[in-house]
């Protein structure tokens, strides 16, 4: 995974409305910061809710973050077909709908364009597709077995709201799933790895992923 902080690919990161617990050069691998609004209560008289975010890592002014709740349900794939996170319906569906939802466009310019190289499955041998560059991504196997240490700190809970749209805190992962071409890797709701996957069609929880700046 390569970080992208480009004059031509990010525009300028101009001041954004990055509301932080603390200043961006206090913070810390695992402390929380907000960023952005999504239905949470699921209580849509209210509006949305603040979106929290466990920070995975920093480099410099910069944090990969991942969302602390699982925000909605998503199918990787709408048919259950070969496909690569490259190529899938939820990759989209992070990089249009969801950044445009759940950002504003001034928090937008501090959300960084990543370049993501995902690997082959764990078993299987299936590629894992073309490299791409993205804003919203889910994690890979190897980037949850390295940001997390334990499988306790892998589970994640539902939202309100994503429990309106899935029963099971299972999280897709972008990494192919062992079994199929049709299957993509998943976190099982005990935080547990599960390499042979889930079917792409399959209705399952969202984390989204992002780096971010700090300053922005």
């Amino acid at each position: 995974m390569k970080r992208w902080v480009s004059l031509v690919l990010c525009c300028v990161l101009m001041a954004g409305c990055f509301v932080t617990s603390a200043s961006a050069a206090k913070v810390k691998v695992g402390q929380s910061v907000f960023l952005g609004h999504y239905e949470q209560d699921n209580n849509l008289s209210n509006g949305e809710e603040r979106i929290e975010w466990v920070v995975l890592d920093v480099d410099g002014d910069y944090a990969l973050v991942i969302s602390k709740y699982c925000l909605d349900a998503a199918q990787f794939n709408g048919s259950q077909c070969s496909v690569t996170w490259e190529t899938s319906d939820l990759r989209d569906w992070l990089n249009d709908d969801f950044l445009y939802d759940a950002f504003s466009a001034t928090e937008r310019k501090a959300i960084l364009y990543t370049e993501l190289r995902t690997g082959k499955s764990a078993y299987g041998n299936r590629s894992g597709g073309n490299d791409t560059l993205d804003r919203v991504w889910c994690l890979s196997i190897d980037e949850a077995n390295t940001y997390f240490g334990s499988n306790e700190e892998r589970k994640a809970s539902l939202t309100k709201y994503a429990a309106s749209r899935t029963p099971y805190a299972w999280w897709w992962l972008r990494s192919p799933g062992g079994e199929s071409d049709a299957a993509k890797a998943i976190i099982n709701a005990n935080g547990q790895v599960i390499t042979g996957g889930n079917w792409v069609d399959n209705n399952d929880a969202v984390r989204p992923c992002m780096w971010v700046d700090l300053n922005a």
